[in-house]
């Protein structure tokens, strides 16, 4: 009896690998043309840039601005909350101020430097490139940027009950 069992147990779990076998032979065909395709791109950009190099010491006058400061932050780069905190308050900028240039909500500034969230890879960058700016820089996009418009004042229904309460007793009776 043992041995029947031994046997059983065997074939299931032969069956079961072949079954998630044929489950997963797509998504890993995937993966391998995707490797493969990534793998002719790195090789395409490598070439591109040293193609590119080659131009730049032909032609010296294509170099590119000095206006255009081109910051790479790799993945490594640590930005934390007390990071951004330190960014701000070096900067002299509020918290509106902040998020009014990185175009955010205030509140995720907030939970940013609490360390309730992290920023996302794009928004990271734009927090770490502030890192290289003076206040003078920072004046100037604040210029450069449109005035914002203040909020609509809401009236309440309980203020506007009010209102009409008082207008129907302090106008004449018809």
């Amino acid at each position: 009896m043992a041995n029947f069992a031994r046997l059983l147990k065997e074939e299931i779990i032969r069956l079961s690998k072949k079954e998630v076998r044929t489950a997963m032979l797509p998504a890993l065909t995937a993966i391998q043309t995707l490797r493969k395709a990534n793998a002719e791109q790195k090789k395409k950009l490598a070439e591109l840039e040293r193609t590119f190099q080659k131009y730049l010491s032909v032609f010296p006058e294509i170099q590119p601005s000095s206006d255009q400061k081109t910051l790479s932050f790799d993945k490594k780069t640590r930005l934390g909350a007390g990071g951004i905190i330190r960014i701000r308050k070096r900067l002299a900028l509020d918290r509106q101020t902040m998020a009014r240039l990185l175009g955010v909500n205030p509140n995720s500034i907030f939970l940013w430097e609490h360390g309730k969230n992290k920023p996302r890879p794009p928004m990271r960058m734009k927090i770490l490139s502030m890192r290289n700016l003076t206040r003078k820089d920072i004046q100037e996009r604040l210029n450069a940027l449109p005035p914002e418009a203040p909020a609509p004042k809401v009236r309440k229904k309980t203020q506007e009950k009010e209102t009409d309460q008082k207008a129907r007793l302090h106008s004449p009776p018809e």
